[in-house]
């Protein structure tokens, strides 16, 4: 089987005629793939500080309950303790007077 053309790269004196490009460059391909990469951290960070913002907000909206409720135990308790210490100090002080 007879080719057309010659598959050497030399001539007979063995001077190069030409050459096979055997590689591309990887700039475009570099430059995309540092574009994904800036847009993949750009984008876990907002999702982070998304995450993190709405995680405080909803944690403050289920603690509210229970600091209203520990607040009106605490005035409670404040109104107990006086009503109490009232007639106290006043028994006490009738046993010191007789």
């Amino acid at each position: 089987m007879k080719r057309k053309g010659s598959d050497r790269s030399y001539d007979k004196t063995l001077r190069l005629k030409g050459y096979i490009r055997a590689s591309e460059s990887t700039k475009k391909l570099e430059a995309t793939l540092n574009q994904l990469r800036l847009a993949l951290w750009l984008g876990g960070f907002t999702a982070l500080f998304l995450i993190s913002i709405s995680s405080i907000y909803l944690t403050q909206q289920a603690f509210k309950p229970t600091l209203q409720s520990f607040q009106q135990l605490k005035q409670f308790l404040s109104e107990t303790s006086h009503e109490l210490r009232n007639p106290l100090q006043k028994l006490a002080l009738l046993q010191r007077l007789y």
